[in-house]
């Protein structure tokens, strides 16, 4: 399922919104069973839960905002203001890496006009990026390069100010 997701992600990135594979891959996203929160059970992608959902939230974003007129733009909130107290108690250099990944990709998606939403998003991100900012000073390794480049993208697209936050990033990519 990894592979479709990929796939999917990459088809809409570049505007394919109509094919069979994308249609197909948000269906079955879709019917993934949940949990008692309501957030999917993405254990078919990978065992961690954030890095599942960096594949599975951003297609299922881009979906509903290009596709689906942002009617599933609700759950897709609730999931995600599920899974950020959990990462709470889950934080490690990996699980970060992967929550800002799937954060990035998900401000990236999500229409703009929609402040509430997309604000939230923003917030989501810029706390726990702090928190991942501390844990990665001093580290190496794959965990902390994803750190950099998600920081990095953030920068780009004017979520955190490039000039307090871009040499960090690149040191992190660079660790």
């Amino acid at each position: 399922m990894k592979d479709k997701l990929i796939q999917a992600y990459e088809a809409m990135k570049s505007g394919d919104f109509t094919s069979s594979l994308v249609k197909e891959t948000v269906e079955e996203l879709k019917a993934f069973p949940r949990n008692e929160m309501g957030v999917f059970d993405m254990s078919a992608v990978s065992g961690n839960v954030y890095e599942a959902g960096g594949y599975v939230y951003p297609v299922y974003m881009l979906y509903e905002t290009k596709v689906n007129g942002k009617k599933g733009y609700m759950d897709l909130m609730a999931q995600l203001r599920a899974l950020s107290p959990r990462y709470d108690h889950e934080m490690s250099l990996e699980n970060a890496a992967y929550y800002l990944d799937m954060m990035v990709k998900c401000i990236d998606a999500i229409s703009p006009e929609i402040y509430e939403m997309y604000r939230e998003l923003i917030d989501m991100f810029r706390g726990r990026m702090k928190g991942a900012l501390v844990m990665a000073q001093g580290q190496h390794g794959a965990a902390v390069r994803s750190i950099g480049a998600s920081v990095e993208r953030a920068c780009n697209m004017d979520i955190i100010l490039a000039e307090k936050y871009i040499d960090i990033a690149k040191a992190l990519q660079e660790a």
